[in-house]
């Protein structure tokens, strides 16, 4: 008596898990292309990190999902990153000018080394400020972050 043919087992439930597995970093996730602009020497290393929450934005590198420190090459770098998946987002990129992996402050926390975050805006970083979505829909996501010396 043959065998029937049911549930996952079934020749088009083998396709549907094949196609899911295979399929699935391109349907729910985006790359992430980020160009960072303003960098003053080629001293140092350019270090990048990207979070999912606020939680340790900006200076925890232990909390961020990715932290990946660059040569610098130029005064204007673009760094491509692999797939995200869905989510909110926030990055920080700094200068490390002694090759540390720390950013470096001040005795009052402020940022010796220059800094700069998506979405560009004045003054120290926060989650809240910095946030960027990634969609399902989104194929390539394009952030372009502008480093400056907060003082």
């Amino acid at each position: 008596m043959p065998l029937k043919s049911t549930g996952i087992y079934s020749p088009l439930g083998a396709l549907l898990l094949v196609c899911s597995v295979c399929f699935s970093g391109q349907l729910f996730s985006a790359g992430l292309n980020i160009q960072v602009n303003g960098l003053a020497s080629v001293e140092g290393r350019l270090v990048v990190r990207i979070y999912n929450s606020a939680d340790g934005f900006p200076k925890d590198e232990d909390k961020a999902n990715v932290t990946r420190e660059y040569q610098i090459t130029a005064a204007n770098m673009w760094l491509t990153y692999g797939q995200l998946a869905p989510g909110e987002y926030a990055i920080v990129v700094f200068h490390d000018k002694n090759s540390n992996g720390i950013l470096d402050t001040n005795f009052l926390g402020i940022p010796k080394e220059a800094i700069g975050a998506s979405g560009n805006k004045k003054g120290y970083p926060t989650f809240r400020k910095s946030r960027f979505d990634i969609t399902e829909a989104m194929q390539v996501k394009v952030i372009e972050i502008t480093l400056s010396e907060l003082f």
